[in-house]
């Protein structure tokens, strides 16, 4: 699958909502959280707006993946990646962790972090990253992970 990696801007809104509804869903474990908290579904516009939101689109020009990070005084994390579920393990996730490293790099980050769900952590050590804690989130333990960017 040939695909193309740019930045987001506030047109493709749309197209990421609905790709972060649908990779969210099908997850069939993580359903019942997201029925108890459906504005955990609601998509927002801020890392677009902030030149942070990178996509993945298709030879037919449609968005099938992105990811967001976010710099805070702690450092550099992979907020979000959200890849279509027609179109999962095809590399897209891959390209969007590694589009994300090098903003980070340029950047002069060294580690970027990431909290991982548990139907995820095989994906994300493939990608270099490792386990080095357990945080408390909204919807339960999940596991931090790190990889480095240089």
């Amino acid at each position: 699958m040939s695909i193309t990696l740019r930045q987001a801007d506030l047109s493709d809104m749309e197209e990421l909502q609905g790709v972060s509804y649908r990779a969210s869903l099908s997850n069939e474990r993580d359903l019942p959280l997201f029925v108890a908290h459906p504005e955990w579904l609601v998509l927002s516009d801020t890392a677009v707006r902030e030149g942070r939101t990178s996509v993945a689109v298709d030879s037919d020009g449609t968005l099938v993946g992105f990811a967001t990070y976010l710099v805070t005084h702690d450092g550099a994390e992979l907020e979000d990646l959200f890849v279509d579920p027609s179109h999962m393990r095809c590399g897209i996730g891959t390209a969007l962790v590694l589009a994300i490293s090098d903003e980070l790099r340029s950047m002069n980050f060294a580690i970027m972090e990431v909290t991982a769900n548990s139907h995820a952590m095989a994906f994300y050590a493939s990608v270099g990253f490792q386990p080095h804690g357990v945080v408390e989130t909204e919807g339960g333990p999940a596991v931090r992970m790190r990889r480095c960017v240089v």
